[in-house]
């Protein structure tokens, strides 16, 4: 039978610091200089756009803390590979998790939220359609044009990918029209500044 979660908020609390403190140990000095996009900044965004969804949210804290540990790990893959760049998380997360003596079912649950991370998107649970959405948010605020360029960057330094004016507008375009929010709040605040972006890139292009 699976162990219940039955930390303390003192304990969860511990649990998320020494988290941060190692995966931004790890990426700092593992993880590549050429990663634009997948880099420490885009984790710490995550885990900070992550906690003002799951406030939004009322997450409880239980929920809380599984999805802040979730959002922490949730690149991590990167300091080993870039294709399948989750099940690396996966089993970072699980190894250190474990040392940290954490019961089972909080384990499962952060890595199940990993995993639902992977492109096209599959949330099962509250905590999932908030790391999901976190982790797209861009597309949903200003800095959706300067991570878009800076993806491009990565994606030609890293796998040799690299793509004409017009290529990387449909990529952009694409992902702007058709991506769609999970929760209620990132539908209804951060889907009002993706309309924004596809109507500026639709403008730009008839320029």
């Amino acid at each position: 039978m699976t162990e219940t979660l039955t930390m303390d908020i003192s304990t969860r609390n511990r649990i998320v610091d020494d988290v941060a403190n190692y995966i931004c140990r790890l990426l700092e000095e593992k993880l590549s200089s050429v990663y634009a996009f997948h880099n420490i900044q885009h984790t710490k965004d995550v885990v900070k756009e992550s906690e003002r969804i799951g406030k939004a949210c009322e997450l409880s804290e239980e929920d809380m803390s599984v999805l802040l540990t979730a959002a922490w790990f949730h690149d991590a893959g990167y300091t080993e590979t870039y294709d399948g760049h989750e099940a690396v998380s996966v089993q970072l997360a699980e190894e250190y998790l474990s040392e940290l003596g954490c019961a089972p079912d909080f384990v499962e649950r952060v890595i199940s939220a990993i995993l639902s991370t992977q492109m096209p998107q599959q949330p099962r649970s509250k905590v999932e359609e908030i790391l999901c959405d976190a982790d797209v948010a861009n597309v949903g605020s200003d800095t959706f044009f300067d991570m878009s360029a800076r993806l491009r960057k990565e994606l030609e330094a890293v796998k040799g990918a690299t793509f004409t004016d017009a290529e990387w507008y449909s990529v952009q375009h694409s992902f702007c029209k058709f991506h769609r929010f999970h929760s209620e709040y990132a539908r209804r605040v951060l889907g009002a500044k993706q309309t924004e972006n596809l109507a500026r890139l639709e403008r730009e292009r008839s320029i």
